[in-house]
């Protein structure tokens, strides 16, 4: 062999050393992070929330809460789950996915009727009477926020007179943006997602009165950073985040 080849090969392996190095350094970096799968509805104050904190790098995986539990489901590599609505939490802790004694209401909201800025909206004193305006829902049978306005609607015997007019939506995010769009006049959806938006109206507040709209957090099982996931919950019900949470329309329980 001659020297240039021996030369080429001596920089190959030292090439090869050095990207495999970097790798292992990478995934050493990484598993110090912390993972949050959370619902959509909770990206703004959680991305503050996220940047505030200094423990550790917190990466977020947000989604429509049943989705999120599927990931889980999957092998998902993340430390900390949080569900709007208590139902897709219920089943992974019945099928061992999450540590029962670390779970906990976080936060709680409410529902709104809101209206696309794009119309003229109805009278809020009559809307549900004689309606010939289509509404936007999440699907209850993929989204809480479909479960929970679907319960809203019957609780109130509203339901059986709306159904016909009623577009269903995968999640909270969609059926928002089908208000916003003005593709659908109106829309249930979270307070604290019409607060945020500059492209609907409010018309009525909503409310449940079997259950309240729940936001459970918890660790799941699978967890290699259970220390700091631990660390990063606490923070989430801290002073601090509490007044992030409130500033996006979500409150405590009392």
């Amino acid at each position: 062999m001659s020297r240039i080849n021996k030369r080429r090969n001596i920089i190959f392996f030292l090439v090869l050393f050095l990207f495999l190095l970097f790798i292992s350094c990478k995934k050493i970096s990484f598993e110090e992070d912390i993972i949050v799968l959370a619902a959509a509805s909770l990206a703004d104050p959680l991305y503050e929330i996220g940047e505030k904190y200094k423990n550790s790098k917190v990466y977020f995986d947000f989604g429509g809460s049943y989705t999120l539990s599927n990931k889980i489901r999957m092998g998902s590599n993340a430390d900390i789950v949080i569900f709007a609505g208590l139902d897709p939490l219920e089943s992974l802790i019945e099928e061992n996915y999450i540590q029962k004694d670390s779970v906990s209401i976080l936060l709680k909201n409410q529902l709104t009727l809101i209206c696309s800025k794009k119309i003229i909206c109805p009278n809020t004193k009559n809307v549900f009477e004689n309606m010939n305006y289509k509404i936007a829902i999440a699907d209850p049978q993929l989204a809480p926020l479909g479960k929970y306005s679907k319960i809203f609607l019957e609780e109130n015997e509203l339901w059986d007179k709306v159904k016909k007019q009623l577009i269903y939506n995968l999640d909270a995010q969609a059926t928002m943006a089908s208000v916003e769009s003005g593709n659908v006049p109106l829309g249930i959806v979270y307070y604290s997602d019409a607060l945020t938006s500059n492209s609907v109206q409010v018309l009525l507040d909503l409310e449940i009165y079997s259950s309240n709209v729940e936001y459970p957090v918890a660790i799941i099982n699978s967890t290699i950073n259970e220390e700091k996931a631990l660390k990063f919950l606490k923070y989430l019900k801290s002073n601090e985040s509490s007044e992030i949470f409130s500033k996006f329309g979500f409150s405590f329980l009392e």
